[in-house]
């Protein structure tokens, strides 16, 4: 009898180790995976808005809009701007981006620069739309 008790009281020890290590090996592992963008993906990825949000802070409003309807395949990421113009990327893996005004819509190319000419005709366009 009392080596089935010590057998037990082994058994039992040696589960209680067994998950103990088990549970420390996977509690430092993540319960689940999911990717995460970077500041600097975010970045390079709107870096048109975020650069027009930074130069126009008075004329422009950020806005993350999320189950946007109207726009199901473009970016999350859109500048709305007072006179109803949207600014919004349309994919985040280019440099495309779209300037929606009513029924026009016009699509700049941009570019890291913020010299280049893509660039100046954003901020134009937005200059003038904004002053009438």
């Amino acid at each position: 009898m009392k080596k089935i008790i010590n057998s037990l009281a082994f058994f039992l020890l040696g589960s209680a180790v067994g998950i103990g290590v088990y549970s420390h090996i996977n509690i430092s592992k993540p319960v689940t995976s999911f990717s995460v963008s970077t500041p600097e993906q975010k970045q390079k990825n709107n870096r048109t808005i975020e650069y027009c949000v930074k130069r126009f802070p008075t004329v422009a409003s950020f806005e993350e809009i999320y189950n946007l309807k109207d726009y199901p395949d473009r970016s999350k990421h859109l500048l709305v701007l007072p006179h109803g113009g949207i600014l919004g990327s349309l994919s985040s893996k280019s440099d495309l981006v779209e300037l929606q005004e009513g029924d026009k819509i016009t699509y700049y190319h941009t570019q890291t620069d913020p010299n280049s000419a893509s660039m100046i005709q954003i901020e134009k366009a937005i200059e003038t739309n904004n002053m009438s």
